[in-house]
């Protein structure tokens, strides 16, 4: 016991040198209010605990085998182990799904050497999929089972009352909502109804049961005593209250606890013949993950997320539209929270980070191009959205490469508490000439941060706001200007959005006072001038990541992104005042072969060591405090 106790202190010491001063608390602290962002390193986005290096293989296919035989082999898999599909290409007429399996990989050897394909989906609740992780046979659009939420309304609260417990059990995931604001509070504010805070209407959670309640958050139950629920994460709003009649909703039984545990990796998906509307989708699913995967061809989006929570999406290459439309995503959160979308690359995408109902999510070290769309060709498609529907809260951007951040108005008011740090957003692409802005933030979306961002197209960009190439467009209604649809100009978006050290092309780098919002909103505390112009490297991890971050075409900058870099050689993106060196996903991407523009993609001949299942990214120590 004694050797056991010693190594254990010895562990816990190395990773207390390694967190150094982070670990005790945000890294964002004395940055941003509290009241405006969570703590994302406590939060554990993605798989809590790091993504499992599962070595056991029980059933060994090959080219040639059916999504009969694929399905069975999962169904019947052991607890940790792996389905191995050898390299060679897989003909499906139907999906593959884990239907309420949890704790198997599916691997294959390589997206370079194990392609799927065919002509068949899974329903997957409705929303076919290629690849359907799925927690249970249930309906996404029913009536569900709600409970009223009487108190533990407190942001970070983990401790709710409800009115009963009835079918709850522990393990399952809730959905913590509120109605709709019905009228402007002045602060934070949800809602979808048409002409008032919205151009179309219709958040995420538009029917049944949902309807009228956008803002959503998602825990899981961690321990029931009589009508006190004990939830993890705590809660991250701040305007949680009565009046909004709070409440709880989740859909099944008691017995429908979500899968979990459940891994794709190392594989190609080519959905051009199968028109899946998701090429993955995670259903009902918790702690989950897509890790080395090649996605061709997306209809609606390469990788959907209902009733999802941490679920981590790294190492990937997603290439492709069916349609260049509007609705064409890389990543797709319909109900989501603590999501980890890291270290991806995104192609030939019209939207590569849509955002649906999502709260708590990281989404860091992507890279964005070709932003394609086709109606009209000439206009500049977002790279990473702020928001899309009324709702969006507590979400951070962190180190991206892409064209744009926008926060829209289309399904609804409310992208608020949202975080973009150290990202580059260089607001142009080749023949782009409209909504060519890095950052355009449209009515109604409040109390979001911008901190040691890179911003702007320089030669291109010539006006911070107002007339010109802009750097910022803040509280339009849309593109077409100060009023759309009955949704008019807003001015508490401009005036309760922290902008701190961000460097642009047009003024340079700025810690102006002036732009930090100094004086509260309703549910937002005013932020105080930081004392510092020191920004820390990560704002949720505790140090340079080890296992991917060095390529064989060098290795970035750390932190890559920032006014306080200063990056030298081929690596470094022109124009910027040597702020910017090209992170590890651009990097994979402007190296690696390409066949007919798309990536003949391996992480593992990109990244490091490599990533895959036999050298994967080390899990962090979790939940530690220095005293």
């Amino acid at each position: 016991m004694r050797r056991h106790v010693v190594l254990l202190s010895f562990f816990v010491l190395l990773s207390l040198q390694a967190y150094s001063s982070y670990s005790y608390g945000q890294q964002w602290s004395g940055i941003i209010d509290k009241s405006r962002a969570i703590n994302w390193t406590n939060v554990n986005p993605g798989v809590v605990g790091g993504i499992p290096n599962r070595s056991t293989i029980c059933t060994t296919l090959n080219s040639g085998a059916t999504a009969a035989q694929i399905n069975s082999a999962i169904s019947s898999c052991p607890t940790g182990q792996v389905v191995k599909l050898n390299a060679g290409t897989y003909n499906l007429s139907t999906g593959i799904i884990f239907n309420g399996k949890s704790n198997v990989t599916l691997r294959g050897d390589g997206p370079d050497k194990t392609f799927i394909t065919g002509s068949g989906t899974n329903s997957c609740d409705g929303h076919g999929a290629m690849i359907c992780v799925f927690g249970y046979s249930g309906c996404e659009d029913c009536t569900t089972t709600t409970r009223s939420w009487t108190s533990g309304y407190a942001q970070g609260s983990t401790i709710i009352t409800l009115n009963s417990t009835a079918s709850m059990s522990v393990g399952m995931i809730l959905a913590l909502s509120q109605a709709n604001d019905s009228s402007d509070p002045g602060g934070i504010w949800v809602n979808d109804t048409v002409g008032v805070g919205s151009i179309e209407g219709g958040c995420g959670p538009s029917v049944g049961a949902h309807k009228g309640y956008c803002q959503t958050q998602l825990v899981q139950v961690t321990a029931i005593n009589g009508n006190n629920v004990t939830i993890s994460p705590g809660v991250y709003e701040t305007n949680i209250r009565a009046g909004q009649t709070p409440r709880v909703w989740f859909t099944g039984t008691s017995a429908s606890t979500p899968s979990t545990g459940v891994g794709i990796e190392d594989l190609s998906l080519d959905n051009i013949s199968a028109g899946a509307y998701s090429i993955i989708s995670f259903h009902n699913t918790t702690n989950s993950w897509a890790k080395n995967v090649r996605t061709l061809n997306g209809t609606r989006n390469h990788f959907g997320f209902w009733l999802a929570t941490h679920i981590e999406v790294r190492d990937c290459y997603s290439y492709g539209t069916q349609n260049a439309a509007s609705q064409s995503y890389g990543t797709e959160p319909e109900f989501a929270s603590d999501l980890l979308i890291i270290n991806n690359i995104y192609q030939h995408i019209t939207s590569p980070a849509m955002m649906g109902n999502n709260a708590g999510s990281v989404y860091a070290y992507n890279y964005a191009i070709d932003m394609y769309y086709t109606s009209p060709p000439t206009f500049m498609q977002t790279s990473f959205f702020g928001s899309h529907d009324a709702g969006v809260h507590m979400l951070l951007y962190e180190g991206n490469d892409g064209a744009q951040a926008l926060w829209d108005t289309y399904h609804g008011a409310g992208g608020n508490q949202v975080t973009y740090f150290r990202t580059y957003l260089n607001g142009w692409e080749t023949g782009k000439t409209g909504g060519t802005i890095p950052v355009a933030i449209w009515a109604n979306n409040r109390a979001n941060n911008l901190v040691g961002n890179v911003l702007g197209q320089s030669g291109y960009h010539n006006s911070y706001e107002g007339s010109g190439n802009n750097i910022y467009m803040l509280g339009d209604a849309a593109w077409a200007g100060s009023s759309y649809n009955g949704v008019a100009f807003d001015p508490i978006v401009k005036s309760s959005l922290l902008r701190w050290g961000n460097y642009d092309v047009v003024t340079g780098t700025r810690f102006n006072s002036a732009e930090v919002p100094t004086t509260g909103i309703a549910f937002i505390n005013g932020n105080s001038v930081p004392a510092s112009q020191t920004l820390p490297p990560s704002f949720f991890l505790p140090a340079q990541p080890t296992s991917w971050w060095t390529t064989p075409w060098g290795t970035p900058a750390w932190p890559p992104i920032g006014p306080d870099v200063s990056c030298s050689g081929s690596n470094c993106i022109t124009g910027v005042a040597n702020h910017v060196s090209k992170i590890p996903a651009r990097l994979c991407y402007e190296n690696s072969p390409k066949a007919g523009g798309i990536l003949t993609f391996n992480a593992d001949n990109c990244y490091g060591g490599g990533t895959s299942a036999s050298n994967p990214p080390p899990a962090p120590p979790t939940n530690l405090r220095v005293f």
